[in-house]
């Protein structure tokens, strides 16, 4: 099945819109439907930069109190805002994207008596989570789960046995919908063209903020030898604080081998100049940023957390989520991967997987029938 050919009016909430995984997940899901025929409209926080490549006529409505910092009064009135907006414009679809969004738009249709779609890119609770955030995002859920009528696209398995485990009664409602992510054209095998000998170029791709672990990452670099490189992408990487706390822990000699880029638009040409691509994390749904990776041919090291080891297995290295050991697996794998022939092996595996597994029409197609069953209640 495939989404319908009848024009539809669809209406995408996100909690933000810069250039990170859930923002970069909208913007796709956008230009999938948009290329359809489909009408859409953006709801976001923050300055739109992830939905820039988008048709400049696609409206697109700024509300601040979707941001996860937004006041109770910001925050109020964007679930005002969502009311009116819901009210005048009737889509077909409202698809809510990350914890904050979710909240307000699922509380705007309780009032409206509809029924909106949230993907989950990761609960609000969970291990990794605070413990305060965690208990904050249990109780709205299950509020929201008791008076609303919401379903739950999961974008990993380990996302939904969370789901089912803590809210039971809404397993139901709950499917499993992994990431996707479209081919591009350049993204043929480059693991046999990237360089034999020589440094090697590790790349990790996150924005600056707790859920990533920059300081382990520090650590583990620290600790490695010189012909190891290290590039940082992501908001707030480029930072003149946060440079200084990643480099207190690198000796002086090797801080010349790490580059901070802060957000780009180019990761693709990034990853396709690099040998190795880590990820670190406290917590993850099924990160877009390891989907582009595996697409590019790259092996992959990444903290076993979410649904990341839907993602890595033969293709790379599962990094535990205890502190206490993370650090020297993280560099057994990479010291592992020193070797090229393991490096090219792996980076083969990692772009088939993404090719059997993770290419965007699959998902595409799965969420059509979640829509399909929006609007029979609708």
């Amino acid at each position: 099945m495939s989404i319908s050919n009848d024009a539809q009016n669809l209406a995408l909430v996100s909690s933000k819109s810069d250039l990170s995984g859930a923002p970069l997940h909208v913007s796709l899901l956008a230009q999938e439907l948009i290329s359809k025929g489909h009408s859409v409209t953006l709801v976001f926080s923050g300055d739109g930069a992830a939905f820039s490549g988008l048709p400049p006529d696609v409206k697109r409505v700024v509300l601040p109190g979707l941001d996860n910092g937004s006041s109770l009064k910001e925050t109020l009135a964007a679930v005002w805002a969502l009311i009116m907006l819901f009210s005048r414009s009737r889509p077909d679809v409202i698809h809510c994207h990350s914890t904050k969004a979710s909240f307000v738009t699922r509380l705007a249709c309780v009032f409206l008596m509809r029924q909106a779609v949230f993907t989950v890119h990761g609960w609000g609770f969970g291990p990794g989570r605070s413990r305060t955030n965690s208990l904050v995002a249990y109780g709205l859920e299950i509020v929201l789960g008791l008076v609303s009528t919401s379903r739950y696209v999961c974008v990993s398995v380990a996302d939904r046995e969370l789901g089912v485990r803590v809210l039971p009664w809404l397993a139901s409602r709950m499917d499993v919908i992994h990431n996707g992510i479209p081919d591009l054209r350049a993204n043929v095998e480059l693991t046999g063209e990237r360089d034999a000998v020589g440094e090697i170029r590790i790349i990790m791709v996150a924005r600056v903020g707790y859920q990533k672990n920059h300081q382990l990452m520090s650590k583990v670099f620290a600790r490695l030898d010189g012909k190891y490189r290290l590039t940082l992408v992501g908001h707030g990487t480029d930072a003149s604080d946060f440079k200084d706390a990643f480099l207190a822990n690198i000796p002086a000699d090797r801080r010349s081998c790490v580059e901070f880029l802060g957000a780009r638009s180019d990761v693709d040409a990034l990853l396709a100049k690099s040998d190795i691509f880590i990820l670190l994390s406290r917590f993850e749904g099924l990160p877009l940023s390891i989907l582009e990776a595996m697409r590019g041919g790259l092996p992959v090291v990444a903290s076993n957390v979410g649904g990341v080891n839907e993602l890595v297995s033969s293709n790379g290295y599962l990094i535990s989520e205890k502190e206490s050991i993370a650090e020297s697996e993280a560099l057994k794998a990479l010291f592992a991967l020193g070797d090229h022939s393991l490096r090219s092996k792996m980076g083969r595996v990692s772009r088939q997987q993404y090719l059997e597994k993770f290419d965007s029409a699959a998902m595409i197609d799965a969420l059509a029938q979640i829509y399909s069953k929006v609007g029979v209640q609708q």
